[in-house]
């Protein structure tokens, strides 16, 4: 049901959530049906609690389609960076 329209406007709102836990959830659902239209809100996670650091993070390659930053050594910190780079030189980005 993620997949669909509905379960896609569902997890954008959910993304938002007071909760830890759900914003945690939300992010790794995002992963695992991978739609472009989460793009924003998983950039956006990034800058929220470590836990939702790393699922965002984990998630946002499956939704590109690839990976956008260096070797898996890489800090979360370069990740993130990596990541916002990329995301602000796409179309649409801030």
């Amino acid at each position: 049901r993620h997949g669909e329209e509905t379960g896609r406007a569902a997890l954008e709102r959910l993304s938002y959530s007071g909760d830890e836990l759900v914003r945690r959830r939300v992010a790794t659902a995002m992963g695992d049906v991978p739609h472009r239209s989460f793009l924003p809100s998983l950039i956006r996670l990034l800058d929220d609690r470590q836990s939702i650091r790393i699922a965002a993070l984990a998630s946002l390659p499956k939704v590109v389609g690839h990976h956008v930053t260096g070797p898996p050594s890489s800090g979360v910190l370069e990740q993130i960076e990596m990541w916002k780079r990329w995301y602000a030189g796409q179309s649409g980005g801030p």
